[in-house]
Parts: structure tokens; sequence; C-alpha cells
């Protein structure tokens, strides 16, 4: 038998104790099997969530919501983690429901994965871009959405799951320097980074690449009538007035 709970307010997603607590009111037999499937609103929130199901996967599912789909990497991540998934062929039913291509993409049980960072981050190609490259070590490479009020905190929920290398984009860049320990020179004269790695030593390394990449787009334009605007910049800035 499934028990599938849906509507669970926020609150109660504020430690594993509490959130047991809460599910503790409910009568579920010992053959029975419970999918959780709760709007999730931070990092906070989720790893509450992946602690609960991790404590006991085999009578555990999550199947966390989003309004924009920001969760869909979890799901990808909880493969050969759980026994009840979803995908989708079209739309689906939640935003977050990976596609059949991005599951069948992902290996069993992800031991480690790549990501790129922004927000919003959906329009990036770097998932498919870098595929073929991690897939050499079985390393996923997943789409993640985040504030840079939670860089932090987020960084060490993600490196706990297997994060090993992300590549970041906006409004991400200075944060992503800020929260290294170890940066390049490149990345010190810009004060901004674009490019993440951890060392066997669980230290985050950074380095910036826009400076190539931007000089290289330049490059290709031409006229004198020609005129480039910037909307925001944040990272990037740097780069532009060092071009």
């Amino acid at each position: 038998t499934i028990y599938s709970l849906h509507r669970v307010e926020s609150h109660y997603l504020d430690t594993p104790e509490v959130l047991c607590q809460y599910l503790s009111r409910f009568h579920f037999p010992e053959n029975g099997h419970i999918k959780l499937s709760p709007v999730v609103e931070n990092f906070e929130q989720l790893e509450v969530c992946l602690q609960w199901q991790q404590e006991n996967p085999a009578v555990r599912s999550l199947l966390p919501r989003s309004a924009t789909g920001i969760w869909n990497w979890v799901r990808l991540w909880l493969k050969g983690r759980q026994k009840i998934n979803f995908f989708r062929l079209d739309q689906g039913s939640a935003s977050d429901q990976p596609t059949l291509y991005e599951w069948m993409a992902t290996p069993f049980q992800t031991q480690q994965f790549a990501a790129v960072l922004g927000l919003p981050v959906f329009h990036s190609r770097t998932p498919l871009e870098q595929q073929s490259y991690f897939a050499k070590d079985q390393t996923p490479v997943f789409a993640i959405d985040l504030r840079e009020s939670e860089f932090a905190e987020a960084l060490r929920i993600l490196s706990d799951l297997g994060l090993k290398a992300a590549a970041v984009t906006s409004p991400l860049k200075t944060a992503a320097y800020q929260f290294s320990s170890l940066k390049s020179q490149t990345a010190k004269d810009l004060q901004s980074a674009n490019t993440l790695l951890l060392d066997r030593e669980n230290i985050w390394h950074c380095h910036n690449t826009d400076l190539e990449g931007f000089a290289a787009a330049l490059a290709q334009i031409t006229g004198e009538t020609t005129s480039v605007a910037v909307w925001g910049g944040g990272g990037t800035l740097p780069v532009i007035r060092k071009v």
C-alpha cells in the first residue's frame, strides 16, 4: 500500500524530528510505503526531507515540488535511492519531473555529480555541452537554481550529496569567488569566478574563464556603428572592463 502525502505545511519541514513528529500522526502499517511530495521552499527544507527519506529508503520515497521546477536535479539524484520515481514525456504533472532523456542520461545511484549554478539556470547549455566529458566517470551534470543569499549553505549540502565541480553563472560569480579557499590568479584579478572544483581534501578551488570567452565574442562584433548594451553584469563587469 502506498500512502501519498502532498499537503505538508512548511513549518513541518524545519527539522527531521519535527517532520517525523508530524508523520507520526498518521497510521502507516509496516508493509506500507510513504510517498512524500511537499512543496520545498529552500535548501534547508530540502536537507530535512532528504535526511528523512534516507533514514529508511525501503519504505520512504521523496518527490519534492516547486512552482518553477528547481528540484528537478534532486529527483534525478534520487534515482536508485528510492522505490517511487516519475519522469515525463511532455508537460507532466509537476515541473520538477525530469524528462525521459534526463532520466536515462543519469546513472543509477549517482555517487558524484557536476552542475551549473545560477538563478535562473534552466536556459544554460552546460548540462548538454559537458555531458560527454563527465560521462566518462559516470558523473551527470545537473542544472541547479540557488539564491546568492543561500550560496554557502547550498554548497555545503551539495558537496555532501556528491557535487565535485560546477560552472557558475549570474548572479553567483562573486559569491563563488568569495566562497572558495584556493583562487587562481585570473579569478583574483577579476574578483569573480565561473568555475569551481572540489579537491580530494574537500577544498574548493575557483577559476574564471570568462575573459577568453568574452574576448572571443567581442572579436566577432564588427562595424563602427555597432553598440552593445549590458543589463546587470554582476561578476561579469570586471571581465568586460578588462577586455
